[in-house]
């Protein structure tokens, strides 16, 4: 089975495309109805800057449009940001331009194959690229080589849960169709497993015969986690953020402003209520901390 993701997401980030949108996004934050990727945003940029020194060096790694890299330069950090796609280096040198040019490196770089010395960055940011990438393998392979020993690799992708729990038409199928059959299965006695696999692999699964790696971006938890623990780190910190919105079949049910209250109040309800640790399974957007071995 074979993925073109990489190849989607050369065409997909240019100004021609959504490189522009992508740019845009963050301008207005107190309208912006991406409500949930500004959370992304700020609380990538809180872990960071709450649990590091200012003198550590951050790889910025698929860094987009710049506005992690942004983030940090204005709160004292330096930074290396480096993207694949010119149009968007073109947009974070653009961002960047008014900060001191010493704090800061624009560069091209793939995560499947990184110019980069080994045990260079004591923090490698990859946030909402995984799912654009093809060789999982290599590219984790490859930022565990440039962090130092304990080193940190902070990643986020959505969340598949939170569609299937959000979108009613998921609901109704786990209700009236999964739950029944798993409720079958477990009163049947258990058949001896197929070895083959016709249909490939699915998310943070891996290929049978060539033992290579892909996440979607839209995964579970529970499987990035494992998958990424298999490549010399190992989770120390999960983050869950917004919820929604509510769908059917995939079409949005509700305004986006009214979609965006609605992830508000059910963040405001699970805050006071203390239940983080529970929801943040099937919030929308994750956010991973590990750390090298």
């Amino acid at each position: 089975m074979e993925f073109n993701h990489k190849n989607n997401a050369k065409v997909l980030f240019t100004k021609e495309k959504i490189g522009q949108y992508w740019n845009d996004l963050y301008k207005h934050v107190a309208t912006c109805l991406d409500y949930h990727f500004i959370l992304r945003l700020e609380s990538s940029a809180k872990i960071i800057t709450e649990n590091f020194p200012k003198d550590a060096k951050i790889l910025d790694l698929g860094c987009g449009a710049g506005v992690l890299s942004e983030r940090l330069l204005a709160a004292g950090f330096s930074v290396d940001a480096a993207d694949m796609s010119a149009d968007m280096r073109e947009l974070t040198t653009q961002r960047l331009a008014k900060f001191d040019a010493n704090k800061y490196k624009i560069f091209h770089a793939e995560c499947e194959k990184l110019e980069i010395a080994d045990s260079t960055y004591d923090l490698v940011a990859c946030i909402g690229v995984f799912g654009y990438i093809d060789d999982v393998d290599k590219a984790l392979s490859e930022i565990n080589r440039v962090l130092k020993p304990g080193g940190t690799f902070i990643m986020s992708i959505r969340n598949e849960d939170n569609r299937n729990i959000f979108d009613l038409a998921n609901l109704f199928k786990f209700v009236f169709y999964k739950l029944p059959r798993k409720i079958f299965k477990t009163l049947t006695p258990t058949k001896a497993p197929h070895t083959s696999n016709p249909s490939g692999p699915g998310p943070g699964t891996a290929t049978p015969l060539a033992n290579k790696f892909f996440i979607d971006i839209f995964d579970r938890p529970k499987d990035v986690i494992k998958l990424i623990n298999q490549f010399n780190f190992s989770a120390i910190e999960f983050y869950g953020l917004g919820y929604g919105p509510l769908q059917f079949n995939g079409k949005t049910l509700l305004p986006e402003t009214m979609a965006k209250g609605m992830s508000r109040m059910l963040s405001s309800v699970v805050r006071v209520c203390r239940l983080e640790k529970f929801t943040k399974w099937v919030a929308d957007i994750s956010i991973y901390v590990f750390k090298k071995h």
